[in-house]
Parts: C-alpha cells; structure tokens; sequence
C-alpha cells in the first residue's frame, strides 16, 4: 500500500503525480489518494539590499522553480500556468467525495492535467462539472466528515506536507524520492 498527500494548486505535487501513478500501474501497488492543501509561496523579488538570508530565500526559490520547470519539460508534462496560492478546498472536497465513489484517481488525474493545461480553473462550478464527468453525485451533506476523515488519516501516518508518502511504515516528503520508493515498492528494498 502507497499512500500519497498531494494538492491541486503546487506544481510538486502535480509533477510528482505523473510518476508515481506510472509505477503503481507498473508494479500493480494498491494506492490511497489523500488530497491536502498547501499553500505556495511566490519567488520573492529582488531587493536593492537583501540580508544574506532574504538572498538565500530568493536564490534557493529561483531554483526550485526553474528545476520543476526542468523537470515538467523532461517529463513532457504541458504547463500552461503559473503556480500561485488559492484555495484549492473546493477540489479537496470533491477529490474525498470521488474517492468514496472508487473514482478519486480518475477525478484527480483528469482535473490536475486540465488544471496544469490552464483549460480549467478549480471554482465551484468547474469542480462540479467535472465531478458529474466521472459519475460521482455532488452532495456534501457528510463532507465535514469526510475532511475530518482525511485530516485524521495523514496525522495517523505522519504526513504534513506535499507531495508526501507513507510506504512500509516510512514517510517521505518530495518527489526525489520516487526512485527510492518505486525500489521499495518492487520489494528491492530502498538501499539494496
């Protein structure tokens, strides 16, 4: 069993994604999708003068965001959209909801790639529609429940941030961890 904390709105989590659906297809592996909103943080500015550490920030958030780009382009993944912080808790919602319905990859999968496309945004009417796309009824009458739920299961595993993974016990946080993963996956062990 994988399971994996991702959010809508962080590129990370999107890129992470991709891959990690390729070798649970691949490796046949039972996957729980716990959606978790993150907020992101914007490439701070340049400042005429910065403290060591504002420059240390700034540099390190440059990198971070030309590496995804890097590795989106490696990945032959279509980013047609900045990352930016909304909120994201409507997509929650839903994702818990397609989730109960046995759909929740096919709603996350179809709604991150629109959402990366830029051919979607993730408003109540959108995630609504895309919803019905995948046969799953809009009613929130439990969805408190169902949050608590989710919130209690990423505490339970020691999960706090995306994109995240609990699997045979350890947690990792990144997705530089998915070779190390998919080798513990094929039961290979991580260091074997």
């Amino acid at each position: 069993m994988l399971s994996f904390t991702f959010d809508f709105a962080t590129l990370p989590s999107f890129l992470a994604f991709e891959r990690t659906m390729q070798f649970v297809d691949r490796l046949g592996i039972d996957l729980e999708l716990l959606p978790m909103a993150r907020d992101v943080r914007p490439v701070p500015a340049e400042k005429a003068e910065e403290t060591v550490s504002e420059r240390h920030f700034r540099v390190r958030a440059e990198y971070e965001a030309f590496d995804q780009r890097r590795y989106a382009a490696w990945l032959g993944v279509n980013l047609a959209r900045e990352p930016a912080s909304i909120d994201t808790q409507g997509a929650i919602d839903a994702m818990l909801l397609a989730n109960r319905h046995g759909r929740g990859r096919s709603f996350a999968t179809d709604t991150l790639r629109a959402y990366w496309a830029n051919e979607i945004t993730l408003d109540e009417p959108t995630i609504a529609a895309r919803l019905k796309a995948v046969d799953v009824p809009v009613a929130t009458a439990d969805i408190e429940d169902l949050r608590a739920a989710n919130e209690a299961r990423i505490d339970e595993l020691g999960l706090f941030a995306t994109p995240g993974y609990h699997v045979q016990g350890q947690v990792f946080l990144g997705r530089q961890h998915l070779p190390m993963i998919e080798r513990m996956l094929a039961g290979a062990g991580a260091f074997d």
